[in-house]
């Protein structure tokens, strides 16, 4: 037997109890994404400039801007007597209806969603009461209402439960990812080898190299014992990454449009955030040129070793390696370009530098008035600490990295893949007990 449709116009009324004497300290508001309704922080604003209704405890609540972004929900007790202004409107449901019965309407299956076609106005849009009054909803007897109400709160729980579980595999997911870095760093990963030799020879080779082509770096300070994060291996040797580098180079402040190149023809300058996030993102880049600049010395290559001097307090001093690259791009002044000796191998340095003590180190470099914008110079790069293996030893290193890495990728996509899974089918379930 099919459940009656009623217009939600006739189970709704507007509740407009004027505040007397509206209080700053007594206002809600609803959040986003179906996240409920608290208490808004005090802000400053012209008192008597908006009329504030009084909001009772148990009705149900939306914005009329946000509807369809999800702000909607229940007042909570807690919050019985509060305000808001008319934007943010409450109603008062009728006896035969259970106002969670109106809030799972518009949360299964994200019908909210629906309702950005019906929002009015220029600009700012607002879905008005009188609007979603002419919506139909299904409106089974109040018993019926109570029975399916409360197999939907066991479902969720059962979803959130799950849900938790599977945040909690993605965490430890990423714990084991660090920590097998973590080995590799410390030469834990693969066995070492005596016929690898020993870095050091590395260190001399790379000055011999440096002295050929004139090469006279700023010297470094020495190393002392309480800079070393850990201990290494026999063979190993720690450095500066200054003394592994054979030249370095910055691009310029270029004056650029601020959208991304569009053709083989035009030339961009590759923003902080193409070099932030573990891989070269080439799509991370502003217009600079139509056609080819006089000067492309600075030009992105294949092979590239590449950090940004100049990002957030986190992200600071982040590192890539460009595996792959197919437009045209230049570094900009706030991305610094190291050229490595061919016995070195940039992916194990790269790891290095991205590392958790690397990550503290720039932390502690980097300067600025603002977390969001922090700056390093390039002489701080050169004086990161760098536990340097020998050549061969680098080479199997990364190896292992590339199969771990493969593996912990497919790992954290399983566990992700079950998470929508997951939300889909709850959304199924609760969509098809609602739809008698």
């Amino acid at each position: 037997m099919s459940w009656k449709k009623v217009r939600l116009g006739d189970l709704i009324t507007e509740s407009r109890i004027l505040a007397n004497n509206p209080d700053p300290n007594r206002r809600i508001r609803v959040k986003l994404n179906i996240q409920g309704v608290e208490k808004r922080p005090v802000e400053s604003e012209i008192e008597g400039a908006t009329r504030q209704f009084i909001r009772r405890k148990g009705q149900f609540i939306y914005g009329k801007q946000n509807f369809h972004k999800g702000a909607f929900g229940i007042i909570p007790d807690q919050l019985d007597g509060f305000e808001t202004s008319a934007d943010i409107p409450s109603f008062d449901v009728r006896s035969d209806c259970l106002v969670e019965w109106i809030f799972y309407y518009f949360k299964i299956g994200n019908r909210f969603l629906e309702l950005e076609k019906i929002a009015r106005g220029v600009g700012s849009k607002r879905i008005h009461p009188e609007q979603i009054a002419e919506i139909l909803i299904p409106l089974p007897k109040i018993e019926e209402q109570r029975r399916i109400i409360s197999r939907f709160k066991s479902l969720e729980s059962n979803g959130t439960e799950i849900s938790l579980e599977l945040t909690h595999q993605l965490s430890l997911v990423k714990q084991l990812r660090q920590a097998f870095l973590r080995e590799a760093m410390q030469g834990k990963l693969v066995a070492q080898h005596p016929e690898d030799g020993h870095a050091k020879d590395l260190l001399a080779q790379i000055k011999e190299e440096k002295a050929k082509i004139g090469k006279k770096d700023k010297p470094l300070p020495p190393i002392t014992p309480e800079e070393i994060p850990f201990e290494i291996p026999e063979g190993w040797v720690w450095c500066r990454l200054g003394e592994v580098v054979l030249h370095s180079e910055a691009g310029k402040s270029y004056k650029c449009e601020e959208i991304p190149i569009s053709n083989e023809n035009e030339w961009g300058v590759i923003k902080v955030s193409a070099v932030s996030w573990d891989i070269f993102l080439e799509d991370q880049n502003k217009l600079f040129s139509k056609t080819v600049p006089s000067d492309i010395s600075a030009k992105v290559n294949q092979g590239d070793f590449l950090i940004s001097r100049a990002n957030t307090s986190e992200l600071v001093g982040k590192s890539v390696v460009v595996n792959t690259i197919s437009k045209n791009l230049l570094l900009s002044d706030k991305t610094i370009r190291f050229k490595f000796p061919s016995f070195i191998n940039s992916d194990f340095i790269n790891l290095c530098n991205n590392s958790g003590y690397a990550r503290n180190y720039y932390a502690t470099k980097g300067t600025g008035s603002s977390p969001s914008m922090k700056n390093i110079t390039r002489e701080q790069m050169r004086e990161l600490l760098i536990p340097l293996p020998p050549y061969h030893e680098q080479k199997r290193i990364m190896v292992k990295v590339s199969e771990l890495k493969e593996y912990f990728d497919k790992l954290e996509q399983s566990v992700k893949r079950g998470k929508i899974e997951t939300e889909q089918l709850l959304q199924q379930v609760l969509t098809e007990a609602l739809s008698n």
